[in-house]
């Protein structure tokens, strides 16, 4: 049942977008540091070294990346997976698989 959540996850363009999102973010925080501290100011400092650029650190100014994914990214979950609960429930596949599985172990696999 996991592997079937995860596959309808994978298989949807909302979801490979928000999945895609997710991965962009923390890229586009990276060629900023790169860009502003190594291209702009030509520093080579060990500070500013691009190994040391974490993304949770927040060594961009502003931290606009970082504050855009941390604090949206329960909403991005949540639009991943509510459609998939609202379609069962439309279509009538949860009562059939409650029926089928039981509804202690459909709960169990949802959360």
């Amino acid at each position: 049942m996991i592997k079937c959540e995860l596959m309808r996850i994978f298989k949807s363009t909302k979801g490979r977008l928000i999945i895609l999102l997710m991965f962009l973010l923390p890229l586009i925080d990276f060629i900023q540091h790169i860009y502003n501290d190594i291209i702009l100011f030509g520093s080579f400092d060990p500070e500013n070294h691009p190994a040391f650029t974490s993304f949770l650190s927040g060594s961009t100014m502003g931290h606009f990346t970082q504050i855009l994914l941390s604090f949206i990214l329960p909403l991005y979950f949540l639009l991943l997976y509510a459609d998939s609960y609202t379609t069962d429930r439309n279509t009538g596949y949860l009562k059939c698989l409650i029926m089928r599985v039981g509804k202690k172990r459909v709960l169990q696999n949802k959360i």
